[in-house]
């Protein structure tokens, strides 16, 4: 069963720069996962210090691998100070689950 991913990431306005850099870095390595379908990170175009994250893996087991992998912790220790807040929808066949994140 494929798991969908719909996010809103907040950033610091003044480090949009820093984090669309770490950004390309961490999406290019994340579509090479094995268990990746598809994974794209846009600017909002409502909102200048948001990013809409749109990604699908295999499984809900393969996207919780992503979460293991070292460029996925590298992004986030690289951008700890520039990330505000997420707030994703999980979607697994006809059931969807929200997360908020505090960074």
């Amino acid at each position: 069963m494929k798991k969908f991913v719909i996010g809103w990431v907040t950033f610091k306005p003044e480090k949009r720069d820093e984090l669309m850099e770490a950004i390309q870095d961490f999406a290019a390595a994340t579509r090479q996962e094995k268990g990746c379908v598809f994974f794209e990170i846009n600017l909002s175009r409502e909102q200048p210090n948001c990013t809409v994250i749109a990604e699908c893996f295999q499984s809900g087991e393969a996207h919780d691998e992503h979460h293991k992998t070292p460029h996925a912790k590298a992004f986030f220790e690289k951008t700890a100070g520039i990330l505000v807040e997420g707030r994703f929808e999980n979607i697994l066949s006809d059931n969807v689950v929200a997360d908020i994140v505090k960074f």
